[in-house]
């Protein structure tokens, strides 16, 4: 898929990459093989209005796909081969990133078209996948344009800082969007970039801009590149005025000031965030219903303070004496019907819930040992409007003898 000649020159690729100022990127022409590049060109999606909602609930100048494998069949290949290792494999040799993934969803990525009127804010990119958790690392666009001015608008451009726009040490490289070039960049929390607003002349109005965007994952990162957990955050582009607007340019400095505290703001508060949820889950993680036995509780899952439990709730326990048989103490407050099954490391047992009180028993002889696991699956539902907590039921009381 990716050309010969490319596959040829990874090492130099490799080493502008590294390199490149104002952070890690590379511009890479003639990335595709040429049959991948007119096929991808050709099933290009036309313009839809439905996908082209923006955050205002109205239809915008920028159309996105994330699920290209619906596209068409060449474009299911073209997403089953950028998820395969050779591709995976030859992206972190260009970049130096291992253990590279694409996320499931392909959140943000896909097909990109922009019409006249649209820009994108100077900006850096969210920096985790909510999914996996998985750090975001690179940033892959592929341009698609049969014929693009770049008089237009719509070069990308990668800055130092956008504090920097009426300085002499701003650093901005702008790349157009010519066919069969590829930008990969890295993603990190000063990896600025954007595009100006398009303006196609009448006589092109048929044009647009199209390109493929892929994000690239990773499990790990460096520690000294790692914050807290934030979404994308805009820099709108200043006005172009001459040296002696020294008013217009206060006004903008004084802007662009307020929208860099709310962006370090906004770190700080996540980062506060992240650490209050480590707290809490590791206070939860100690704790244990109320239960009796000679045993030990640990790494309980879907247990409240409040004694509701979720309709997935286990635990792991160690006994010191034998046990012959459990016993659990369950209320169901909204006499909802269901079944539970019970498993207690590899033996389960099915009941059914009928009434708002129950014990149900289990029989078995568990030598002591210190590795078991015990799981309770619910489908009773016993959620209520503004508790996102899924809760099944309250368990009174575990009884080990």
């Amino acid at each position: 898929m990716i050309s010969k000649e490319v596959i040829s020159k990874i090492e130099n690729i490799n080493n502008d990459f590294e390199n490149a100022k104002p952070f890690k990127h590379v511009v890479i022409d003639n990335f595709l093989q040429e049959d991948f590049i007119e096929k991808l060109c050709d099933d290009f999606p036309p313009f839809n209005k439905e996908k082209a909602i923006n955050e205002n609930g109205e239809v915008g100048p920028k159309c996105v796909h994330t699920d290209i494998a619906s596209i068409s069949d060449f474009y299911k290949n073209f997403d089953q081969a950028i998820r395969e290792k050779d591709f995976l494999n030859s992206i972190e040799k260009m970049t130096g990133i291992e253990g590279l993934v694409i996320d499931r969803r392909m959140y943000g990525g896909g097909t990109h078209e922009n019409v006249s009127g649209a820009e994108l804010d100077v900006h850096v990119d969210f920096n985790y996948d909510t999914e996996t958790g998985f750090h975001r690392r690179l940033n892959l666009l592929l341009y698609l344009n049969e014929d693009w001015d770049k008089s237009w608008g719509g070069a990308i451009e990668i800055i130092s800082n956008p504090l920097d726009f009426y300085k002499d040490d701003l650093v901005s490289k702008s790349y157009n969007c010519i066919k069969n070039r590829c930008l990969i960049f890295e993603t990190n929390e000063y990896s600025w970039h954007g595009f100006k607003r398009i303006n196609i002349p009448e006589e092109f109005h048929h044009l647009s801009r199209k390109l493929i965007s892929i994000y690239f994952y990773t499990k790990e990162r460096p520690s000294e590149e790692i914050f807290a957990n934030h979404g994308t955050f805009y820099f709108p582009y200043p006005p172009e005025v001459s040296n002696d607007d020294d008013e217009i340019k206060r006004l903008v400095k004084k802007r662009d000031d307020l929208l860099m505290t709310s962006y370090r703001k906004e770190i700080e508060q996540s980062e506060k965030i992240n650490n209050l949820e480590q707290q809490l889950q590791s206070a939860l993680s100690t704790l244990v219903p109320k239960y009796e036995g000679f045993v030990t509780l640990k790494n309980v899952n879907g247990f409240f303070v409040d004694n509701w439990a979720t309709q997935n709730f286990s635990f792991e326990y160690t006994n010191s004496k034998t046990v012959n048989s459990i016993k659990i103490q369950i209320f169901n407050p909204n006499n909802n019907k269901g079944s539970f099954t019970i498993k207690n490391n590899e033996v389960e047992n099915n009941f059914e819930v009928s009434k708002k009180e129950h014990t149900f028993e289990i029989s078995f002889i568990q030598k002591p040992s210190t590795d078991n696991s015990f799981k309770i699956f619910s489908n009773v539902d016993s959620s209520v409007s503004g508790d996102n907590r899924k809760l099944s039921y309250i368990i009174e009381k575990i009884i080990f003898d």
